[in-house]
């Protein structure tokens, strides 16, 4: 056993460079005490056919990466091709498994970023000495009838939905699969979520989030995908998926029988309730687990530029970094990067441990580069700006994100120099998230003191409730009006204050007064968004960006002196948050 560790463990590190070869082979032999009893681990990558049906079986991952983290940089990370293992001929189940690993914890990521699911953490994994660990993976979804057989698709229509009820805090995707080969090719499909409103026709359900897919293929799955938090989701309430393809379609379905998604059903585009579930996949957030950042469009995204250290700030949003993962191209055959976490940018303070992040194959010349972390080795404060950071003895090339898929609350930068891009990576954050809102009851697409006092209405008041509420609005009496401004103060309580932070220029920068002075700022509301960042130089307004698509800038020159910049978000519920100042010098330029 101790031989075929070391064996499997050189070979991982002879993949790196020349120049780091002694140090990595001393560690490895540095572990040989422990490997005479080395652990294993195995499993599945997977998602249930029908959600709330294991006896129905799963959706095996076929070509995902995971990815096993240690604690630290004692050794590589590993990763692994589920169900289709480099060099060997697939096996199509989502099956992997890692042998000689020394006795520790460990965290394990799912992702492939090219597909149409989303990833997910495992953490605090304890391989133990001389056993074999059984991990499954099971993406988090809320709604999934993922069937295809022969014959068994709808009739043609432009639109089509299918209701589920919640148990996630978010949607992060949805994939659907349609009958037809080649009758989409070029089309465009727009998917919507819709929200019960009470009433009884689907169709006038009120919608929270959009997805387009521009470019339909021939019989595959087809997907949309957003960042958590554009699309939130309240427990327990109903939904829709509506399905509206240019020039119409017929997706595949399942007959409704015992074994079918017992919270919904389909729907045609006439509102009538149909005796089947739609060929459609609900992909959330679920387990404290967050995708801040993501991509929206298959493939690896733009080739970039090569670099020894390449950096990509951002605004947390959560409590801990959970998962990164990057696309980059390199001339080894399994790419490694040295994975840093940084605050406030490529040049300050490390948060958490050094990692080793291993490469999984995507394409000839270009990997997946993934690494994971426990929920304790990698704080992160909400609305602080933190920078993560890829490093290699040899350079590689990242890709970027295309230039509509930007994320607006941070940048690439390759060394210290901040370039106009977005590195195409994923982002996983822990987060408890914000007390879930309720609904939008009464159709006016707003969450107001009258949808409160909607659903305070149905209380029977000869119940407890009587007992717990105060005469709040002292009318003599304790009813379903107490409850609701009892409700409407939570509300105001809960409403979340938008997060700003000025990204350049630097603190302690010096300009002339010659020089026209741009300040750019990342801004985010987790549970709205942000319409409007005015800028401060001291007390004075200096300009005003209502269009954060490219960025929050603003461009002015100042006379001599020295300025506190400042920033100031307010967001679509009217929150406003002030940013730390940035101070700067501006002096004279001699005659």
């Amino acid at each position: 056993m101790e031989e075929s560790f070391v064996t499997e463990v050189v070979l991982m590190v002879i993949s790196r460079k020349l120049a780091g070869l002694v140090l990595s082979v001393v560690s490895v032999w540095g572990l040989g005490s422990a490997a005479h009893a080395a652990g294993s681990i195995e499993g599945q990558g997977q998602f249930e056919l029908i959600a709330g049906r294991p006896p129905m079986g799963y959706q095996r991952l076929y070509e995902w990466d995971l990815f096993l983290s240690p604690a630290d940089a004692s050794m590589p990370g590993i990763s692994r091709r589920l169900g289709a293992p480099p060099g060997q001929m697939p096996t199509g189940d989502g099956f992997y498994r890692i042998d000689n690993l020394p006795a520790g914890t460990y965290s394990v990521y799912v992702n492939q970023p090219d597909f149409f699911a989303s990833p997910k953490v495992i953490p605090n994994v304890v391989i133990a000495n001389g056993q074999t660990l059984r991990l499954d993976v099971n993406l988090d979804i809320d709604y999934s009838t993922y069937f295809r057989a022969d014959n068994e698709w709808t009739d043609w229509q432009w639109t089509w939905y299918q209701t589920f009820k919640a148990t996630g805090t978010g949607v992060r995707g949805v994939t659907w699969k349609m009958a037809g080969w080649g009758l989409y090719n070029g089309k465009q499909a727009r998917i919507t979520i819709l929200e019960d409103n009470g009433n009884p026709d689907v169709r006038s359900w009120t919608p929270i989030g959009t997805g387009t897919d521009g470019q339909l293929a021939s019989d595959s799955d087809e997907w949309v995908r957003w960042p958590s938090g554009t699309i939130p989701l309240t427990p327990g309430g109903m939904y829709a998926v509506k399905i509206w393809v240019d020039g119409g379609c017929a997706v595949f379905k399942r007959n409704k029988d015992g074994n079918s998604y017992p919270y919904g059903r389909a729907y045609d585009q006439d509102g009538n309730a149909k005796n089947f579930d739609l060929n459609t996949t609900v992909f959330v957030d679920k387990d404290n687990q967050i995708v801040t950042h993501t991509r929206v469009a298959p493939g690896p995204g733009v080739l970039g530029t090569p670099g020894m250290r390449w950096c990509q700030t951002f605004v947390a949003r959560g409590e801990a970094l959970a998962a990164v993962d990057l696309f980059a191209a390199s001339s080894e055959a399994d790419i490694t990067l040295t994975c840093r976490i940084r605050r406030d940018g490529p040049d300050g303070p490390q948060v958490g441990p050094t990692k080793i992040a291993a490469g999984a194959y995507f394409a000839s010349s270009t990997d997946l580069v993934g690494v994971s972390y426990n929920p304790d080795q990698a704080p992160l404060v909400p609305g602080q700006v933190y920078c993560i950071e890829f490093t290699d003895s040899q350079s590689f090339t990242p890709f970027f994100q295309e230039s509509w898929s930007r994320y607006g609350d941070g940048a690439a930068y390759n060394g210290s120099a901040i370039t106009a891009e977005d590195l195409a990576m994923t982002i996983v954050e822990y987060s408890k998230g914000p007390a879930p809102r309720m609904a939008d009851v009464n159709g006016d697409q707003r969450v107001d003191f009258a949808d409160y006092a909607q659903i305070a209405q149905k209380i029977d008041w000869r119940g407890p409730a009587g007992g717990i509420v105060e005469d709040l609005i002292r009318d003599g009496v304790v009813d379903w009006r107490d409850v609701a401004f009892l409700a409407r103060t939570w509300l105001d309580a809960i409403a979340q204050l938008p997060m700003v932070v000025i990204l350049s220029p630097v603190n302690g920068a010096s300009f002339t007064t010659r020089d026209l002075i741009t300040i750019t700022a990342a801004a985010a509301d987790a549970d709205g968004e942000v319409v409007r960042v005015e800028f401060f130089a001291n007390t004075n307004a200096i300009g005003t960006d209502d269009n954060g698509s490219d960025g929050w800038t603003a461009a002015t020159g100042l006379n001599a002196g020295q300025y506190a910049l400042t920033a100031k978000a307010t967001d679509n519920d009217g929150g406003v948050e002030v940013s730390e100042p940035v101070n700067i010098t501006v002096t004279t330029v001699p005659r």
